[in-house]
């Protein structure tokens, strides 16, 4: 197992099979991984910060590597805080894949 630093970034609002999977995937690859909760003001959620938290901190219970966090600025500070290496993020569909690939070309 890599000696790293994963973070998963999103706004879980709400958390889905999906997220859990990449979780679970990740736990695999990683020492350590950051589930960020994004807090936006300018964004509409469903759930409040609170109960985003509050799932994903039981959707991860059974993960021993696995920390939820909150945060409410760029998700880049969030990274350089921890010391992050890697910045995990899901694939839905085709259009998923073409975004988050520009974006890793950035």
């Amino acid at each position: 197992m890599n000696e790293s630093i994963a973070v998963f970034p999103g706004s879980f609002d709400p958390p889905t099979f999906g997220h859990l999977n990449v979780i679970e995937r990740a736990s695999k690859l990683f020492s350590r991984i950051d589930v960020v909760v994004a807090v936006n003001p300018e964004k509409k959620y469903t759930f409040s910060s609170q109960e985003r938290m509050a799932f994903m901190k039981q959707l991860t219970a059974n993960f021993p590597n696995v920390e939820v966090h909150e945060w409410n600025s760029l998700i880049v500070d969030y990274c350089k805080s921890v010391g992050a290496n890697v910045l995990l993020r899901g694939i839905r569909n085709a259009g998923d894949f073409s975004y988050e690939f520009d974006l890793s070309l950035v």
